[in-house]
């Protein structure tokens, strides 16, 4: 239940502060935040399946 709910407390945060940054007109901000959480998902699944692979060895 917690993981459920705080995906929910952190999707928010995460748009409100690129609604915030796009009403101020700070339109590469916005995209600069957009960009950043993307890639860094998903590097950090990468991550995460090649250390898991490196643990197992599967």
């Amino acid at each position: 239940m917690t993981g459920f709910l705080g995906a929910f407390t952190t999707f928010s945060s995460f748009s409100i502060e690129v609604v915030e940054l796009l009403m101020s007109d700070k339109w590469f901000g916005a995209l600069g935040i957009i960009a950043f959480h993307l890639i860094g998902g998903v590097m950090s699944t990468m991550l995460g399946i090649l250390l898991y692979k490196l643990l197992f060895r599967s």
